[in-house]
């Protein structure tokens, strides 16, 4: 499903509640886990990244895994 260079890169914000998610191949993978259909991430030019909820976070990184997507998570502290 994916290609070989796809990869993702989660920073979240527990004091927002948010996570923003980067990479290559992002989209295809909030495709998969219908976040993009159910209106939950929403497109931020100014970080140039996707914006979710946090509490999707450890669905995102499970599709990723079961994806065989090489994924990164960091905690931003405030």
């Amino acid at each position: 499903m994916t290609a070989p260079d796809t990869f993702v890169w989660i920073t979240v914000d527990e004091s927002r509640g948010l996570a923003l998610v980067t990479g290559r191949g992002v989209k295809r993978i909030l495709q998969t886990e219908f976040l993009l259909t159910d209106r939950m991430a929403k497109w931020s030019p100014y970080a140039r990244g996707w914006v979710i909820p946090a509490v999707k976070v450890p669905d995102l990184v499970a599709a990723c895994e079961y994806w065989s997507v090489p994924v990164k998570v960091r905690q931003v502290t405030p």
